[in-house]
């Protein structure tokens, strides 16, 4: 009797049932893999997105930190010291103006840095420059 035969001869019948059991779980398991790679995947590319949408605007992934009347938080806070001054022209003066009326954490910002002049800076820097703007548009 070979090695082979042996083998062969030690095998005993399934009892009903056993391998359909084992198909199903073999069948659960490749299911179960499947999903996982899927959602890996999937999580790959969202990660993925939100890292490329923070390079390619840092300011968008700061909490309320949105795009209003067309221009963008990051815009208007770059922009606050030379509005507050009046040193803007009337069109960036009328976008901050809309974006400050429905966005409340640049609102803040404003009244935080307005309330950091001093009125009387405030008021002579204001008027020079609409002197200023007058004389340009004249």
């Amino acid at each position: 009797m070979s090695k082979q035969e042996s083998d062969i001869s030690q095998w005993e019948p399934c009892t009903p049932g056993t391998l359909a059991n084992l198909s199903s779980t073999l069948k659960r398991q490749e299911n179960r893999r499947r999903v996982m790679r899927t959602v890996t995947v999937v999580a790959c590319l969202l990660f993925m997105s939100a890292a490329v949408r923070y390079v390619v605007n840092p300011s968008a992934s700061k909490v309320g930190y949105s795009t209003y009347a067309g221009i963008s938080c990051g815009d208007v806070e770059r922009l606050m010291d030379d509005f507050i001054a009046g040193n803007l022209d009337a069109q960036q003066v009328a976008s901050i103006e809309s974006h400050l009326e429905v966005c409340p954490s640049c609102r803040a910002i404003h009244a935080r840095k307005s309330n950091q002049q001093t009125p009387v800076a405030a008021v002579k820097l204001r008027s020079q420059n609409l002197a200023a703007n007058v004389a340009q548009r004249w």
